[in-house]
C-alpha cells in the first residue's frame, strides 16, 4: 500500500492497495479539502505483485505469462501514454516488442491507432506503414466509469422506488480523442480536408451531448467506457433525466 500525494494544487492524492487475492490494485482518488474519496480497480493482462512511489513517479512489479513463461516486470504509469508494457520509438518500419512474443498489442503510428498485432517469435512487429514521428506497441487495457444510481429529489418527494430513463448526457471534455457512452459511440472526428481519415483523430475540448438513450430502469446509471488507444479526459457529465411523473 502506497500514497502518491499531491504536488501541485490540481492535483488530488493517490492511495494504492494491491489486492493479493486477485492481482488489481485498489486506487482511491482523495481530495480531502473537498471530502471526496472516489474508489476505481486498476487491472491488467497479469497480476500487480507490489508497488512503490518516488515523488510523483508511480512503480509496479507485475507478473506476466509471456509466451508461456512466468515473468516479472518492474514498470511504471506513464499519462503519456495509451497501452501498457508500452515500448515507443520514432520514424520506423518496424518496431521490437521482445519483451511481448505472442501477445497481442495494440500498434499506433502517429498517433493513429492501426489494427492489432500479434508480436511474431523474434519480437519484431512489422507496421503495416512506416511511422513518420512516432509509434507505440503495448497491451490493450480498457476504460469503464459507471456513476452513482440517479437519487431525483424533488419538491413532491424522492424517486427512488420509481423507474427513470437517461434522455440526455452532456459530456464535458479535455482533449479527447474516443468515448462511449452506455456503450454509444460518441462521434468526436469531423471531416474535412483537415480531419482525414489517414490522420489521428483531432482532440476535442468542449461538451458533447447524447439524446434519445433507450430504456428505463430504478436506478438509472450512465457508463462512460473506451475500448481503443486513444485520449479521454471526462471533466463532468450533465444529464436529465425522465420520470412518469415527469422530467
Amino acid at each position: 500500500m502506497v500514497l502518491r500525494s499531491s504536488v501541485a494544487t490540481d492535483e488530488n492524492d493517490l492511495l494504492m492497495i494491491v489486492n493479493g487475492d486477485d492481482g488489481t490494485i485498489a486506487v482511491f482518488s482523495m481530495l480531502r479539502s473537498q471530502n471526496v474519496i472516489a474508489p476505481s480497480e486498476y487491472d491488467t493482462d497479469g497480476d500487480f505483485i507490489d508497488i512503490s512511489v518516488d515523488l510523483t513517479t508511480i512503480y509496479t512489479v507485475i507478473k506476466r505469462n509471456i509466451n508461456g513463461s512466468d515473468v516479472y516486470y518492474v514498470e511504471t504509469f506513464d499519462d503519456e501514454l495509451l497501452t501498457d508494457c508500452a515500448v515507443t520509438g520514432g520514424a520506423a518500419a518496424s518496431g521490437s516488442a521482445s519483451h511481448l512474443i505472442g501477445e497481442e498489442v495494440n500498434l499506433l503510428l502517429d498517433g493513429a491507432v492501426q489494427d492489432n498485432e500479434t508480436v511474431p517469435g523474434g519480437g519484431t512487429v512489422t507496421f503495416p506503414r512506416s511511422s513518420a514521428s512516432s509509434y507505440e506497441i503495448g497491451l490493450p487495457f480498457t476504460v469503464q466509469a459507471v456513476t452513482m444510481p440517479v437519487d431525483l429529489k424533488l419538491n413532491t418527494g424522492t424517486r427512488i422506488g420509481f423507474k427513470k430513463r437517461i434522455v440526455e448526457v452532456n459530456a464535458l471534455l479535455y482533449e479527447t480523442q474516443h468515448l462511449k457512452i452506455n456503450n454509444i459511440l460518441i462521434p468526436i472526428r469531423t471531416l474535412d480536408t483537415v480531419n482525414i481519415l489517414d490522420n489521428p483523430v483531432p482532440e476535442f475540448t468542449g461538451t458533447k451531448t447524447l439524446y434519445g438513450i433507450l430504456g428505463y430502469s430504478q436506478e438509472a446509471k450512465i457508463t462512460v467506457s473506451q475500448d481503443i488507444p486513444a485520449k479521454l479526459t471526462l471533466l463532468g457529465l450533465e444529464y436529465k433525466v425522465a420520470t412518469h411523473q415527469g422530467t
